[in-house]
């Protein structure tokens, strides 16, 4: 399932899973990854094994399809902020 194949820039797709790769959609981003699947109504579960938490919800409309994203991303940051303070 993780036998990853370059879907578009930072974006890459095993077997049904996706991996996101944040440093490749924007070089100031962070470089983590999230392994997982969206839908087409913004709903989404992602892991990140860097941090060993799962990302998952659901925005419920067809606009945020790929809004989501940013939202993980900004997730995950504050997850930086804090572990770097213990």
């Amino acid at each position: 399932m993780q036998e990853w194949r370059k879907e578009s820039m930072g974006m890459y797709y095993g077997c049904g899973l996706m991996q996101f790769r944040f440093k490749e959609l924007l070089f100031t981003l962070p470089d983590r990854n999230v392994i997982g699947h969206s839908g087409s109504i913004g709903s989404y579960r992602y892991y990140n094994p860097d941090y060993d938490v799962y990302i998952t919800g659901t925005f419920n409309q067809s606009g945020y399809e790929r809004k989501h994203m940013r939202f993980i991303i900004k997730v995950l940051t504050r997850a930086a902020e804090y572990a770097d303070k213990e």
